[in-house]
């Protein structure tokens, strides 16, 4: 999105990942990025977690 926008209007199109890499190199604030960067990773844990369960299932059911 950045390269569409040139980055504006103000942090319209900053993403969650350029904030936190800004906040931890760029304000010298290394546990506000870490715990950001935990709670990214525990998200894409709950979204992923039942599509992998599933497809574990499904592909024992196969073997079977």
């Amino acid at each position: 999105m950045v390269a569409m926008t040139g980055g504006g209007p103000g942090f319209s199109s900053d993403l969650p990942t350029n904030f936190f890499y800004q906040f931890a190199f760029g304000r010298s604030r290394l546990g506000f990025a870490a715990a950001g960067g935990v709670m990214i990773f525990v998200v894409v844990l709950l979204v992923m977690g039942p599509f992998i369960i599933n497809e574990l299932k499904s592909e024992r059911k196969n073997e079977r």
